[in-house]
Protein backbone atom coordinates (compact mmCIF):
# COMPACT_ATOMS: atom_id res chain seq x y z
CA UNK A 1 0.00 0.00 0.00
CA UNK A 2 3.02 2.90 0.92
CA UNK A 3 4.71 1.90 -2.10
CA UNK A 4 1.34 2.66 -4.17
CA UNK A 5 0.98 5.98 -2.46
CA UNK A 6 4.69 6.88 -3.47
CA UNK A 7 4.46 5.80 -6.97
CA UNK A 8 1.61 7.89 -7.30
CA UNK A 9 2.98 10.87 -5.27
CA UNK A 10 5.91 10.43 -7.85
CA UNK A 11 3.89 10.49 -10.92
CA UNK A 12 1.80 13.67 -9.98
CA UNK A 13 5.30 15.32 -9.75
CA UNK A 14 7.32 14.28 -12.81
CA UNK A 15 3.87 15.34 -14.22
CA UNK A 16 3.82 18.47 -13.24
CA UNK A 17 7.09 19.55 -13.40
CA UNK A 18 6.77 17.97 -17.11
CA UNK A 19 3.85 20.68 -17.64
CA UNK A 20 5.21 23.33 -16.01
CA UNK A 21 8.47 23.00 -18.04
CA UNK A 22 6.37 22.64 -21.70
CA UNK A 23 4.56 26.42 -21.05
CA UNK A 24 8.30 27.82 -20.36
CA UNK A 25 9.71 26.45 -23.77
CA UNK A 26 6.24 28.38 -25.15
CA UNK A 27 6.62 31.12 -23.61
CA UNK A 28 10.79 31.80 -24.70
CA UNK A 29 9.87 30.51 -28.34
CA UNK A 30 6.51 33.18 -28.31
CA UNK A 31 9.73 35.85 -27.50
CA UNK A 32 12.50 34.76 -29.77
CA UNK A 33 10.20 35.24 -32.78
CA UNK A 34 8.11 38.48 -31.66
CA UNK A 35 10.42 40.69 -33.20
CA UNK A 36 13.10 43.52 -31.99
CA UNK A 37 12.53 45.11 -28.78
CA UNK A 38 10.53 48.42 -28.99
CA UNK A 39 12.46 51.53 -28.92
CA UNK A 40 11.80 53.16 -25.55
CA UNK A 41 11.39 56.65 -24.95
CA UNK A 42 14.91 57.70 -24.40
CA UNK A 43 16.16 56.14 -28.34
CA UNK A 44 16.99 58.78 -30.68
CA UNK A 45 15.56 57.58 -34.34
CA UNK A 46 17.19 59.75 -37.33
CA UNK A 47 14.01 61.02 -39.45
CA UNK A 48 14.25 60.30 -43.06
CA UNK A 49 15.59 62.85 -45.32
CA UNK A 50 12.44 64.16 -47.76
CA UNK A 51 12.78 63.51 -50.81
CA UNK A 52 13.90 65.85 -53.54
CA UNK A 53 10.99 67.96 -55.48
CA UNK A 54 11.12 67.95 -59.21
CA UNK A 55 11.55 70.66 -60.87
CA UNK A 56 11.04 71.75 -64.37
CA UNK A 57 13.27 73.66 -66.73
CA UNK A 58 14.27 77.29 -65.71
CA UNK A 59 11.97 79.81 -66.76
CA UNK A 60 13.81 81.83 -69.63
CA UNK A 61 14.86 85.17 -68.56
CA UNK A 62 13.10 88.21 -70.12
CA UNK A 63 14.58 89.48 -73.83
CA UNK A 64 16.76 92.59 -73.51
CA UNK A 65 17.83 95.17 -76.13
CA UNK A 66 21.18 95.63 -75.76
CA UNK A 67 23.61 97.04 -78.44
CA UNK A 68 21.51 97.13 -81.02
CA UNK A 69 18.00 98.68 -81.66
CA UNK A 70 16.96 94.90 -83.63
CA UNK A 71 16.12 91.70 -81.38
CA UNK A 72 15.71 88.25 -82.83
CA UNK A 73 12.93 86.44 -81.11
CA UNK A 74 14.18 82.80 -79.73
CA UNK A 75 11.24 79.63 -79.56
CA UNK A 76 10.69 80.61 -76.21
CA UNK A 77 9.77 84.07 -74.72
CA UNK A 78 9.80 84.89 -70.77
CA UNK A 79 5.45 85.40 -69.52
CA UNK A 80 4.77 88.41 -67.61
CA UNK A 81 1.06 90.08 -66.68
CA UNK A 82 0.31 92.46 -68.79
CA UNK A 83 0.54 96.00 -68.27
CA UNK A 84 -1.96 99.06 -69.26
CA UNK A 85 -0.75 101.69 -71.56
CA UNK A 86 2.44 100.34 -72.49
CA UNK A 87 3.20 99.68 -76.15
CA UNK A 88 2.80 96.01 -77.93
CA UNK A 89 3.85 94.02 -80.69
CA UNK A 90 1.54 91.15 -81.90
CA UNK A 91 3.56 88.05 -83.54
CA UNK A 92 1.39 85.47 -85.53
CA UNK A 93 3.78 82.39 -85.38
CA UNK A 94 2.28 80.08 -88.17
CA UNK A 95 4.67 77.27 -87.76
CA UNK A 96 2.77 77.10 -84.29
CA UNK A 97 -0.77 78.13 -84.71
CA UNK A 98 -0.11 80.84 -82.10
CA UNK A 99 -0.66 84.66 -81.80
CA UNK A 100 1.84 86.17 -79.29
CA UNK A 101 0.97 89.73 -77.46
CA UNK A 102 4.73 90.80 -76.65
CA UNK A 103 5.15 94.13 -74.61
CA UNK A 104 8.15 95.91 -73.59
CA UNK A 105 8.73 97.39 -70.03
CA UNK A 106 11.33 99.40 -68.79
CA UNK A 107 12.14 100.82 -72.15
CA UNK A 108 13.96 97.97 -72.35
CA UNK A 109 12.93 94.46 -71.34
CA UNK A 110 10.56 92.37 -73.80
CA UNK A 111 8.01 89.53 -72.34
CA UNK A 112 5.58 88.06 -73.22
CA UNK A 113 1.93 89.30 -71.85
CA UNK A 114 -0.50 86.86 -73.80
CA UNK A 115 -0.64 83.79 -76.36
CA UNK A 116 -3.34 82.16 -77.83
CA UNK A 117 -3.60 78.94 -80.27
CA UNK A 118 -5.26 80.24 -83.46
CA UNK A 119 -6.04 78.62 -87.17
CA UNK A 120 -4.50 80.51 -90.35
CA UNK A 121 -5.17 80.23 -94.04
CA UNK A 122 -5.60 76.72 -95.78
CA UNK A 123 -2.70 75.83 -98.23
CA UNK A 124 -5.22 77.08 -101.03
CA UNK A 125 -5.61 80.24 -99.45
CA UNK A 126 -2.51 80.60 -96.94
CA UNK A 127 -1.90 83.77 -94.76
CA UNK A 128 0.70 85.85 -96.18
CA UNK A 129 3.45 86.80 -94.01
CA UNK A 130 4.97 90.08 -93.35
CA UNK A 131 4.91 93.03 -91.35
CA UNK A 132 1.14 94.52 -90.78
CA UNK A 133 -0.66 97.65 -88.42
CA UNK A 134 -3.88 97.61 -87.11
CA UNK A 135 -6.16 99.58 -89.13
CA UNK A 136 -9.45 99.31 -87.25
CA UNK A 137 -11.18 97.30 -84.64
CA UNK A 138 -14.56 96.58 -83.93
CA UNK A 139 -16.52 94.64 -81.40
CA UNK A 140 -19.64 92.34 -82.75
CA UNK A 141 -18.81 92.85 -86.34
CA UNK A 142 -20.73 91.92 -89.53
CA UNK A 143 -19.87 89.85 -92.08
CA UNK A 144 -20.39 89.74 -95.95
CA UNK A 145 -18.49 87.09 -97.59
CA UNK A 146 -16.84 87.66 -100.40
CA UNK A 147 -17.74 85.99 -103.95
CA UNK A 148 -14.82 82.76 -103.67
CA UNK A 149 -16.62 82.09 -100.87
CA UNK A 150 -20.55 83.09 -101.61
CA UNK A 151 -21.86 83.80 -104.93
CA UNK A 152 -25.20 85.26 -103.05
CA UNK A 153 -22.75 87.27 -100.52
CA UNK A 154 -25.58 87.49 -97.26
CA UNK A 155 -24.20 89.67 -94.96
CA UNK A 156 -24.07 88.17 -91.84
CA UNK A 157 -25.28 89.76 -88.41
CA UNK A 158 -23.06 90.21 -85.47
CA UNK A 159 -22.41 87.14 -83.79
CA UNK A 160 -24.53 88.02 -80.48
CA UNK A 161 -27.15 87.73 -83.15
CA UNK A 162 -26.54 85.40 -85.49
CA UNK A 163 -24.29 82.67 -84.52
CA UNK A 164 -23.47 81.93 -88.33
CA UNK A 165 -20.85 84.78 -88.22
CA UNK A 166 -17.62 83.33 -88.74
CA UNK A 167 -16.00 86.55 -87.43
CA UNK A 168 -17.19 86.12 -83.65
CA UNK A 169 -17.10 88.48 -81.22
CA UNK A 170 -14.40 91.10 -82.61
CA UNK A 171 -12.32 91.69 -85.26
CA UNK A 172 -9.12 93.06 -85.60
CA UNK A 173 -8.31 94.41 -89.13
CA UNK A 174 -5.19 94.68 -90.54
CA UNK A 175 -3.75 97.13 -93.02
CA UNK A 176 -3.09 95.11 -96.14
CA UNK A 177 -4.38 92.06 -98.18
CA UNK A 178 -8.18 91.81 -96.23
CA UNK A 179 -6.02 90.33 -93.20
CA UNK A 180 -8.42 89.95 -89.97
CA UNK A 181 -7.47 88.61 -86.57
CA UNK A 182 -11.18 87.97 -85.53
CA UNK A 183 -13.36 85.08 -83.31
CA UNK A 184 -14.64 82.00 -84.56
CA UNK A 185 -17.97 80.34 -84.49
CA UNK A 186 -15.95 76.92 -85.54
CA UNK A 187 -13.83 76.28 -82.20
CA UNK A 188 -13.10 72.98 -83.44
CA UNK A 189 -10.49 74.54 -85.95
CA UNK A 190 -8.22 76.34 -83.87
CA UNK A 191 -4.58 74.85 -84.26
CA UNK A 192 -5.39 74.25 -87.97
CA UNK A 193 -4.73 75.77 -91.63
CA UNK A 194 -8.33 75.87 -91.96
CA UNK A 195 -9.01 79.75 -93.02
CA UNK A 196 -9.32 81.19 -96.57
CA UNK A 197 -6.15 83.75 -95.10
CA UNK A 198 -7.32 85.08 -92.20
CA UNK A 199 -6.50 84.73 -88.55
CA UNK A 200 -8.97 83.01 -86.06
CA UNK A 201 -8.95 82.87 -82.57
CA UNK A 202 -11.34 81.32 -79.95
CA UNK A 203 -13.58 84.55 -78.71
CA UNK A 204 -12.53 84.74 -75.22
CA UNK A 205 -8.59 85.02 -77.03
CA UNK A 206 -9.33 87.73 -79.51
CA UNK A 207 -11.25 89.60 -76.83
CA UNK A 208 -8.03 89.75 -75.01
CA UNK A 209 -6.16 90.66 -77.92
CA UNK A 210 -8.29 93.21 -78.85
CA UNK A 211 -7.92 94.76 -75.55
CA UNK A 212 -4.39 95.21 -75.93
CA UNK A 213 -4.11 96.93 -79.17
CA UNK A 214 -4.81 99.98 -80.38
CA UNK A 215 -5.42 101.35 -84.31
CA UNK A 216 -1.05 101.14 -85.44
CA UNK A 217 -0.24 98.62 -83.06
CA UNK A 218 2.64 96.60 -85.03
CA UNK A 219 1.52 93.06 -86.17
CA UNK A 220 4.58 90.31 -87.76
CA UNK A 221 2.68 87.29 -89.66
CA UNK A 222 5.54 85.37 -89.03
CA UNK A 223 6.19 81.74 -90.97
CA UNK A 224 8.22 80.75 -87.23
CA UNK A 225 8.62 82.60 -84.40
CA UNK A 226 12.11 81.93 -83.79
CA UNK A 227 14.42 84.11 -85.86
CA UNK A 228 11.93 86.68 -86.37
CA UNK A 229 13.12 90.49 -85.90
CA UNK A 230 11.76 92.91 -83.86
CA UNK A 231 13.00 96.51 -83.79
CA UNK A 232 13.45 98.62 -80.75
CA UNK A 233 11.07 101.73 -82.55
CA UNK A 234 8.10 99.20 -83.43
CA UNK A 235 7.05 99.68 -79.81
CA UNK A 236 7.23 103.49 -79.10
CA UNK A 237 3.75 104.42 -78.20
CA UNK A 238 1.07 105.55 -80.96
CA UNK A 239 -0.36 109.01 -81.32
CA UNK A 240 -4.13 107.77 -82.09
CA UNK A 241 -4.18 104.93 -79.34
CA UNK A 242 -7.38 104.19 -77.59
CA UNK A 243 -8.97 103.92 -81.39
Amino acid sequence: MRIFWRTLVLTVFFLAFGILGYFAYINMSSVNHSGPTPVDSETVVTPQAPLAQKTGPPAPDPLVFESSTVMTLPAKIAHHDWTKDLPVVVVVDKANTATLVLQMFDGNSVYAVYQADNAIGKEESPTPPGPYVVASKTLQPTWTPPKSIEKKQRTRKPFDQDKDNPLGVAAIRLNKWNIVLHGTNSPHSIGKEASHGCIRHRNDDIMRIYNSVWKGTPVIVADKLEGTKVSKDMFLPVKNKGS
